[in-house]
């Protein structure tokens, strides 16, 4: 017997690998940093017990890192790559593009959801967009269902500069791709930190939202609690720069500064929080 077998043919899996033949050239750096939620946490719990339905912890992301780009218009940018040259484009705007993942009985992907205007959105606007993207199929979402017809029909060279084109110019990117950042989470699976490399010029991530032992005052508390990483590609910036950007992401998330008053808007009706959107790469 020989112990193993040969799988039929994947197309998704033989474009992913056409694909990422892109990424292996770019350097990129990255940052980690455990931030503390329990102000998150206690927000969830207040607005459950008013009857309403919390933003998820992937929605809090979303509008923290938008926030921060808005901010810190200097790494709201893409790298143009023209056939003789590069150039930075500016981003006046800023879309998040969350990997959400999508079972099949063929394949299984995670495919970007892209959130217009990010950082004028509330974290429960947010996270209402992501529960629609999430029970999407194919049958009501257009984009995803070309992305299907692509893989069933095409061979994985052509889908790699079919899918491939929007590096060709910032109008194209920002229509298929969102903006400059991607987020994905393995963190309903139990990881703790996943470091990633995409086609974004920022990638974030962050694990499993739990209490840890953090040192608070000279004391060891427990405190609830997630490591967010940040990928960034090196030509975008420099260190200095993305630091202070990663780094006002986490206090936004620290403090819930996210220029919202939840708690005191009118209450939605009650409802049962769903599930948050499985997001991974």
């Amino acid at each position: 017997m020989a112990g193993y077998r040969v799988l039929d043919r994947n197309p998704f899996f033989e474009t992913m690998c056409e694909i990422v033949k892109d990424w292996e050239t770019e350097d990129v750096v990255m940052f980690s940093n455990t931030v503390d939620l329990s102000r998150a946490v206690e927000q969830r719990k207040a607005l459950r017990k008013a009857g309403r339905m919390p933003p998820t912890y992937t929605a809090y992301m979303v509008r923290a890192i938008s926030l921060a780009l808005r901010d810190h218009p200097k790494i709201n940018r893409l790298v143009w790559r023209l056939p003789l040259r590069k150039r930075l484009v500016q981003l006046e705007d800023v879309h998040a593009a969350v990997a959400v993942e999508r079972p099949g009985d063929e394949v299984d992907m995670a495919f970007p959801t892209i959130v217009r205007d990010s950082d004028r959105r509330s974290s429960l606007e947010i996270a209402e967009a992501l529960r629609k993207a999430s029970a999407t199929d194919p049958e009501n979402d257009p984009t995803w269902r070309k992305f299907r017809f692509l893989l069933r029909h095409l061979p994985a060279w052509a889908n790699r500069r079919l899918i491939g084109m929007p590096v060709m110019h910032p109008k194209l990117w920002m229509e298929h791709h969102g903006g400059s950042f991607l987020i994905t989470s393995p963190a309903k699976y139990g990881v703790d930190r996943i470091f990633v490399k995409v086609a974004w010029p920022l990638a974030f991530s962050f694990g499993e939202v739990k209490e840890r032992p953090v040192a608070v005052d000279g004391r060891v508390e427990a405190r609830t609690t997630t490591d967010l990483t940040l990928s960034w590609q090196r030509r975008l910036t420099t260190g200095a720069v993305a630091a202070q950007f990663f780094n006002s992401i986490c206090r936004r998330l620290r403090d819930l500064d996210l220029d919202e008053q939840l708690l005191s808007e009118t209450p939605h009706e009650a409802a049962a929080l769903p599930a948050e959107p499985v997001v991974r790469v």
